[in-house]
């Protein structure tokens, strides 16, 4: 009996340790804990995603971030890799893609066997510092491409063979003594949309760019036309500066000067010498987005002339009206003529539709007597419809056609019983010439045949006399007369 009992007291206290086991604690108060401080924002290189790996090759020596095809040996793909730094470039690398990576840095040690590179391209990375010797062993270099950089100064000694070094969209303010001294091939050099200011270009920057073509420092802080610029350069562009003026002769030491681009600058009549821009070798001018006032002169070979937002006046309804008489199924002649003084590189007439459009009329002829230069139009089979205003002047045709220089305002009148028809009485003047009054087809002067509607180069700012016009076709005829008369060369006529 009394082992019973006391198996029994001792189930019991097992029993009741097992269910105060059981029971949950209250749990205890924890103090309050402090937030943490915010961390600062990764900075680079740590917030840079992973270098990508190139494909197995089969050449051994091929950086294993690259991609070294191979059919093209001689080629190194290390472009769009996120690169941090400029892997070990082969002895047998001739062309090297380094473009939109994250190299802040040019080092001597990645180009030490890289002896034959002739092409090289590091468009797009933050390289802020190149090595003192990097590029001066490269002797067989003839392109680098270091665009969009954070660079503040041109790199030194570089490789004597070098024919284009494009350094736009940098930092650069600084430009070495001397550092262009034994580039005699170089062709190009793109120093635009960086920080160049008149006083960082000195007397003998320029000094040993014998061969230069072309010269590109737009968009930087220049206030004056650079000065001791090489002269046989063919392409100067200096637009998006803060250029106010010209000096007077500072094109005439530029034999081969093709090409000028001074848009977006602050010029105006007063600091632009009337005949700077009379030059034989010119071909093509950009003076857009200034304050000129008038057209300066230039020559007869120039082709294209780009005029659009400036104050240049005498266009729209400002110009004249001349009427012209012509009878229903007859022909009338339309003869514009504009001043030498203008030059313009090609002659233009038009009419005007009721959509404020310009269609371009049927082929003419130009002619040149004494101090006006003429375009001759012969519209034939003449009907109501023909009837309206016509414009004489310069455009361009880009997408839509905007007319710039309105010489002439000419009103047609197609004579039917008596009655001339689309006559805007309310703005024709009291004059009446008759198509007899146009000049005879038997003029001594010269004549250049079949001329289409001009391809315009000459541009000023949009107003609401001129209009924006569009859907320009050349009207077909086979009425026009063609006077024999002797060829001349004039290169600013679109045949």
């Amino acid at each position: 009996m009394r082992a019973h009992l006391g198996y029994f007291l001792l189930l019991s206290l097992l029993l009741i340790a097992v269910v105060r086991g059981q029971r949950r604690k209250p749990p205890r108060p924890t103090p309050p804990q402090r937030r943490p401080a915010p961390q600062p924002e990764p900075q680079e290189p740590t917030d840079f995603p992973p270098p990508i790996l190139g494909p197995p090759s089969i050449f051994e020596d091929c950086p294993k971030e690259c991609y070294c095809p191979s059919d093209f040996p001689s080629t190194l793909y290390c472009d769009r890799r996120n690169l941090r730094k400029i892997p070990i470039i082969p002895p047998r690398a001739h062309y090297l893609y380094l473009q939109n990576n994250y190299i802040d840095e040019v080092t001597e040690e990645a180009f030490k066997n890289a002896t034959g590179l002739k092409w090289v391209n590091m468009d797009n990375n933050r390289i802020k510092k190149v090595d003192r010797q990097v590029f001066e062993k490269l002797q067989n270099l003839l392109f680098l491409y270091m665009d969009k950089n954070n660079l503040q100064e041109v790199p030194s000694f570089l490789p004597p063979n070098l024919e284009q070094l494009r350094l736009s969209r940098n930092q650069i303010s600084k430009i070495p003594a001397g550092v262009f001294n034994k580039l005699e091939n170089l062709a190009m050099l793109d120093l635009h949309h960086n920080k160049l200011s008149d006083s960082d270009l000195g007397k003998n920057i320029f000094k040993g760019l014998k061969n230069l073509v072309q010269l590109n420092l737009a968009h930087n802080i220049l206030r004056k036309m650079p000065q001791h610029v090489p002269h046989n350069i063919y392409q100067l562009f200096l637009d998006r500066n803060n250029i106010e003026d010209i000096p007077k002769d500072y094109f005439k030491e530029f034999p081969n000067l093709t090409f000028v681009r001074l848009n977006y600058n602050q010029l105006t009549d007063k600091g632009v010498p009337k005949r700077i821009f009379n030059i034989s070798t010119l071909l093509d001018l950009h003076l857009a987005h200034n304050k000129l006032n008038s057209v300066p002169i230039f020559n007869s070979k120039l082709e294209q002339l780009y005029l659009n937002h400036n104050n240049i006046e005498s266009s729209g309804s400002e110009a004249p009206y001349r009427v012209i008489n012509g009878m229903e199924g007859q022909g009338v002649h339309i003869v514009c003529e504009y001043s030498t003084a203008l030059r313009p590189p090609t002659l233009a007439c038009c009419k005007l539709t009721s959509e404020h459009t310009c269609e371009p009329t049927v082929s003419g002829s130009a002619h040149v007597t004494g101090s006006k230069v003429g375009l001759s139009v012969y519209l034939g089979h003449l009907s109501e419809r023909d009837s309206g205003e016509y414009w004489c002047g310069i455009w361009t045709l880009e997408g839509s056609l905007n007319i710039t220089y309105i010489a002439e305002r000419i009103l047609l009148r197609v004579l039917k019983a008596g009655i001339p028809s689309g006559v805007p009485r309310e703005h024709a003047p009291p004059v009446n010439l008759t198509a007899e009054s146009a000049p005879e087809q038997n003029r001594t002067e010269t004549v250049i045949d079949d001329i289409t509607y001009a391809v315009l180069t000459l541009h000023s700012p949009a107003s609401p006399a001129e209009g924006s016009y569009a859907n320009m076709q050349p009207r077909e005829s086979s009425d026009q007369p063609h006077p024999q008369t002797e060829d001349v060369e004039y290169s600013s006529i679109v045949f």
